[in-house]
């Protein structure tokens, strides 16, 4: 079973996978499982969230901002909140799916600060973005920032 994902992850050794039960069968019982199950586990494997987070060059962090788009090219608007965001990108839930097209150049807006305090007025951040992928079952929208400084 050389080569097998679950073998060098250190989240199967400490017992902190999600999927542990099925991947210690896999380990444990190889032989009990037939060669369709072994892929579903190599696939659950190397999907895993916790190593995809690893294995990304910028960080995700998972703060629900609530956010708006407006598209630069057709003049669409839509509101969603983050799923997460890294230093070069964001993943959004849209509250209604909206057809944005992929490498469409889209506005998106959130609040600076998550507290309002009272007589201060409201700052947001807008930061110039291209769509880069598209998950209409989810509502949700891929973004890469196309600058590193906000629009204002």
């Amino acid at each position: 079973m050389a080569g097998k994902p679950w073998e060098i992850c250190h989240y199967v050794c400490d017992e902190e996978c999600p999927n542990l039960d099925l991947i210690s069968k896999a380990i444990l019982f190889p032989q009990l499982l037939e060669p369709s199950e072994i892929k579903i586990v190599e696939k659950l494997c190397n999907n895993c969230e916790r190593c995809q987070e690893e294995k990304r060059s910028s960080p995700r962090i998972r703060r629900p901002l609530r956010v708006s788009i407006a598209s630069q090219e057709s003049f669409r608007n839509a509101r969603g909140s983050l799923l997460n965001v890294s230093s070069t990108g964001a993943l959004v839930e849209l509250d209604n799916w909206v057809d944005f097209n992929i490498f469409e150049k889209i506005t998106l807006q959130f609040r600076k600060s998550d507290q309002i305090s009272a007589g201060k007025k409201d700052t947001f951040d807008n930061r110039l973005c291209i769509c880069k992928r598209l998950i209409k079952e989810k509502r949700q929208i891929g973004v890469m920032f196309i600058d590193e400084k906000p629009i204002n």
